[in-house]
């Protein structure tokens, strides 16, 4: 969240009835964010081919935008949240992110506003938090799908140095094994 040209988390204040939020969906998850931490939204198509080597600090981008005060990196990401060389067909947004240390870009297939009213927010469980490296900071219900909340500063710590995140995963295997 930015106030007066400051970053602060996005936990620090709890949001109010009236915050709006943006779910950033990629494949098989959603990606929540408060409608603040997007700058605006940009055609896949306007992406050019990342030319840079592999060495520089945006490495792991997938390509880039040109915007009217220079360049932008373009990430995305999996199901894993593991960054892709190349932007995957079924994406067709880029959602420009509103952190101003480093403006970077997410590839996403759609892009859904929704009040905080329509949201249901959790915390993720203790037992889950064996390390903070995921972008991930809680948990968001809406319409019965699971949102994963973050924010853009978590988010570009995440792409720009390709860390593992780790994935809350319910498959069948798990609960098998739970029984």
């Amino acid at each position: 969240m930015r106030t007066e040209g400051r970053i602060y988390e996005f936990a620090a204040t709890a949001p109010t009835d009236a915050e709006r939020f943006v779910a950033l969906s990629l494949d098989d998850i959603a990606l929540l964010v408060a409608q603040r931490e997007i700058h605006a939204l940009e055609p896949v198509l306007d992406v050019a081919s990342h030319a840079q080597p592999a060495t520089t600090k945006h490495a792991y981008a997938a390509g880039v935008l040109e915007l009217a005060g220079g360049t932008c990196p373009v990430y995305a990401l999996d199901g894993e949240l593991r960054p892709l060389p190349k932007i995957p067909q079924q994406h067709r947004i880029c959602a420009i992110m509103n952190y101003r240390d480093a403006p970077y870009s997410l590839t996403c297939r759609e892009v859904r506003l929704l009040s905080r009213t329509a949201l249901s927010m959790h915390d993720i469980p203790r037992p889950l938090l064996r390390q903070n490296t995921s972008p991930v900071k809680s948990l968001g219900v809406a319409d019965g799908r699971l949102l994963l909340v973050t924010t853009a500063a978590a988010l570009f710590a995440h792409v720009s140095h390709n860390v593992e995140a780790e994935i809350i995963s319910f498959d069948d295997h798990a609960r098998k094994s739970r029984i």
